[in-house]
């Protein structure tokens, strides 16, 4: 049990430590732009130009991006998103850590990607990026 009463796994992927308290916090720059850029091919067809604004971003900005993002996905929708587009591992072995079958981790994975492919979500990440840079500007 965690302090706030929540239940949480840990596991190891390779050398890096999973948790899935706040499983959308990045430590490391590459790992995060490569699965930011692998996540926007699923969901974006204009990926090219947000990926762009995410290269010259650094680590704190880029976190603060994904979790406003990711905000209104469910912590198993997020969990399920790292683990199989992040740290790049098989449904099966994603199964394995979050405790369900191979199926209900491929079901979790449309659901959540269905949901950041609403027109909505995808206008918002580009206005976030957008605005900011406006503002950075002016």
């Amino acid at each position: 049990m965690n302090q706030k009463g929540g239940v949480y796994r840990r596991a190891r992927v390779g050398n890096q430590k999973v948790r899935q308290d706040f499983p959308y916090r990045f430590t490391n720059q590459e790992m995060a732009l490569n699965g930011i850029k692998v996540l926007l091919q699923r969901v974006n067809n204009d990926w090219e130009l947000i990926f762009s604004h995410f290269q010259f971003m650094d680590l704190l900005d880029i976190n603060y991006y994904i979790g406003m993002w990711f905000a209104g996905l469910t912590r198993q929708h997020i969990s399920v998103l790292m683990l199989r587009i992040f740290y790049n591992m098989s449904l099966g072995q994603s199964g394995i850590i979050l405790d369900v079958s191979r199926e209900r981790i491929r079901q979790i994975e449309f659901q959540a990607l269905r949901i950041l492919r609403h027109p909505e979500r995808r206008k918002h990440i580009t206005q976030l990026l957008t605005t900011d840079e406006l503002r950075e500007a002016g």
